[in-house]
Parts: C-alpha cells; sequence; structure tokens
C-alpha cells in the first residue's frame, strides 16, 4: 500500500478522477441552466401563441361591425340556449348599461361572461357537449353567450331600430315635375 503513495501515478490518477467529478458536476450545472432557460422560454412561447390565437378570426363571430354571430354561432347558440340565458344574465346587467354605447355594453357583456358568470353544472356540460359538437373551443361558446347578451340589452335600452331608409344620410332626388 506504501508503494501506491510512493507512486506518481496514482497522484495523477487521483487527480484525473477528481478532474473528471469537477468536469461532470460543471456540465450537470450548465445542464440544469439550460433547463430552467428553456423552461422560461417555453412559458413566454405559450404566452406568446395565446395571444395570436386570441387574434384570430372567430369562427362563430364574424368580424363585422357590429359584431355578429355566423351561421356557426347561430347553431352554437340554439344548442347552448344563449338567448333565454342571455335574458335571465340580462337582468343583472340592465342597471350598469343605462347611458352606455354599444360598444361599451358589449365590453361590459364580454368581461361580464369571462370573469363574473358562472355556469351552473348543467349548463356546463351543455357547454362543453355543443363545443364538443360543433368542433368549437369553450371561449367561443363564452363569445356567443357575450353576444347574444348584448344584442339583448341593446334591444331593452336602445329605441325602435330605425329603417333601412331612415338610416340613410342622404334622401334619393324627388322625381321632378314636367
Amino acid at each position: 500500500m506504501q508503494e501506491l503513495f510512493n507512486d506518481p501515478r496514482a497522484y495523477l490518477a487521483v487527480l484525473a478522477i477528481g478532474g473528471l467529478i469537477f468536469a461532470v458536476g460543471r456540465w450537470v450545472g450548465a445542464v440544469n441552466s439550460d433547463r430552467e432557460s428553456l423552461k422560461d422560454l417555453m412559458a413566454e412561447v405559450r404566452k406568446d401563441i395565446k395571444e395570436i390565437l386570441s387574434r384570430l378570426p372567430s369562427n362563430v363571430v364574424a368580424n363585422d361591425s357590429p359584431l355578429r354571430l355566423t351561421k356557426l354561432g347561430r347553431q352554437a347558440s340554439a344548442a347552448i340556449g344563449a338567448r333565454a340565458l342571455a335574458r335571465d344574465l340580462a337582468q343583472e346587467l340592465l342597471s350598469q348599461v343605462a347611458g352606455k354605447r354599444p360598444h361599451e355594453i358589449f365590453r361590459l357583456c364580454t368581461a361580464y361572461v369571462d370573469d363574473t358568470f358562472e355556469p351552473t353544472p348543467d349548463q356546463s356540460e351543455q357547454f362543453d357537449a355543443a363545443a364538443y359538437e360543433l368542433g368549437i373551443s369553450r371561449s367561443e361558446v363564452r363569445q356567443v353567450i357575450a353576444v347574444e347578451l348584448r344584442d339583448h340589452l341593446l334591444a331593452r335600452v336602445s329605441p325602435a331600430p330605425r329603417s333601412e331608409t331612415e338610416d340613410l344620410d342622404y334622401a334619393a332626388p324627388a322625381p321632378s315635375a314636367p
């Protein structure tokens, strides 16, 4: 055993093993650091993808002005009973919409449906079933409810709609007398 301590190769072997352990430790630390960086990057990418998807046109709401339901949106509305639901929800919001403009009412409806409205378990099941059957997301079901709620509130707080000819800014020239 004494010979082992006197052999310079033993010292070299100990130094080599120590260096290897140190190198492996540094490598493990770098991998862990990279994993943390990758985790942060993935969280950022996930957030960006959600934002991009939120900006894509919806299948249930037409991008016309004002926003209105597409054919698929009307099917979803019928499937979940969104008009009846909007009539019930409107009671809670009616006092808050007095004096507001249509776009403010829609913003209020969207915020209410997204943040405040809690569906019953039966409604939740109905929403999920309709989303599945129609191939839409749960957020699109909520968009349908918000549009129906807006339409119901606008009908309750706005005067009767004018005819198309009254909406024109100009009148057709009157026929001139001969």
